[in-house]
């Protein structure tokens, strides 16, 4: 179909001069050098706007379970009361909690001493006031009772008999861990607070003297916190929980209790429609970013391409329509974000069978890119003259009166 350039078209071109011939070559060459790199770079251009429109349609598949169509959000009519998490197998659900207690860890804090003596800031009793020697005190927690003793001896400030006194209950692993808690940075106010290791009720302790006052003088008998589950109904159902996690779905669904007011909440999940709506926009701005460079000077009659691009989208103009995709006469896509968001609010499985079901608009798009080459493998054609490989990338260089065309389809 092509005469390739360098090659004998008929006996009066071998008889020409070797001089002739290297005016030929000459002129070859200076009349392809403008376009080579041009041409290269489009080419290279193009590629990365298929694969970036083959990303982005391949978001809005149904069948993706890493899709859009496949993600879950939760909801809350109230947030500041439960807060709602789901995975990414949750299903659609409709709850209906009323929580009436959250659940706590007990805490038990004691009274605020001088970091750098032994002074209690609040009414100025100090270390001293402990009974020397060892003092033994029990914490009572699950239902047994253990001992823990320190030794009381003149061994600094209060920061360090805190710290003491800390050490010997972790130490002993008795259901509870002690922590000194710094009021501030300079560390002039310290206190020794407790806390049970079993969260909810069933982690209440107590601690009380045995021997000596230490527990006394450094108010750790006290609860600031009060062990209790969370109480909630659920869709009806009284529930009880030591944590203020509710685990629905097998763990996909997770509720954070933070208020007990004993008010309805109503919980909802569902698909992600702004999602949905940002990955529409996503693909329709590759979409036409594609179509802006098959429309340049360089690759104008790259007819396959467009081809491919435009016939998906017009065989389903007036359903993309109702849901605020239009296209233009150049073929350009644009969103109405009031009425696809309307659309997903309607019905998000509606939205998502048209773009990304079988017979979807975006599924068969990306079958037919899926018949374009996604590397240099395409061929620059003219009408008249083909070179083979000229450029030695693979492409080939060639010419016409108009310019150079891409055959996207080679």
């Amino acid at each position: 179909m092509y005469t390739a350039i360098g090659t004998t078209g008929s006996l009066a071109r071998n008889l020409e001069s070797p001089a002739q011939d290297r005016r030929r070559a000459n002129d070859l060459r200076n009349r392809t050098a403008p376009f080579v790199g041009g041409v290269t770079s489009a080419v290279n251009s193009l590629f990365v706007k298929l694969d970036a429109l083959k990303a982005s349609a391949g978001v809005l598949v149904a069948s993706n379970n890493e899709g859009v169509f496949s993600q879950r959000v939760g909801t809350t009519s109230e947030s500041d009361v439960i807060t709602v998490t789901v995975g990414s197998q949750a299903e659609d659900a409709s709850y209906r909690l009323v929580p009436s207690q959250v659940a706590q860890t007990q805490q038990n804090v004691g009274f605020e001493f001088g970091g750098a003596d032994e002074t209690r800031l609040a009414r100025g009793q100090n270390f001293y006031s402990i009974t020397g020697g060892r003092n033994y005190f029990t914490i009572t927690s699950d239902g047994t009772a253990n001992s823990v003793s320190f030794e009381v001896t003149d061994f600094g400030a209060s920061l360090n008999r805190l710290e003491l006194i800390a050490t010997e209950i972790n130490v002993a692993n008795v259901g509870v861990t002690a922590a000194v808690m710094h009021d501030d940075m300079t560390v002039t106010a310290v206190r020794l607070e407790i806390t049970s290791t079993i969260s909810g009720a069933s982690g209440g302790f107590t601690i009380t003297d045995s021997a000596g006052n230490s527990v006394a003088v450094t108010g750790t008998q006290t609860a600031g916190l009060a062990a209790q589950d969370a109480t909630y109904a659920l869709d009806g159902a009284v529930e009880t929980s030591p944590t203020n996690t509710v685990s629905l779905q097998e763990g996909q669904v997770e509720l954070e209790l933070k208020q007990g007011l004993g008010r309805l909440v109503e919980v909802e999940v569902a698909p992600d429609g702004p999602a949905v709506a940002s990955a529409v926009v996503n693909f329709v701005e590759d979409f036409n970013d594609l179509l802006a460079l098959l429309a340049n000077g360089t690759l104008a009659q790259a007819k396959k391409a467009r081809e491919t691009l435009g016939e998906e989208m017009l065989a389903k103009s007036a359903e993309l329509d109702q849901i605020g995709v239009t296209q233009d006469r150049s073929g350009r896509l644009a969103v109405d974000d009031d009425r696809l968001e309307t659309a997903l609010e309607d019905s998000t499985d509606a939205v998502g069978e048209l773009l990304g079901g079988e017979e979807g608009v975006v599924t068969k798009l990306i079958a037919s890119l899926g018949g374009l080459p996604n590397t240099g493998v395409g061929r620059l054609q003219a009408g008249r003259a083909l070179t083979a490989g000229g450029d030695g990338l693979g492409l080939g260089a060639a010419f016409t009166d108009s310019g150079f065309a891409l055959d996207i389809g080679a």
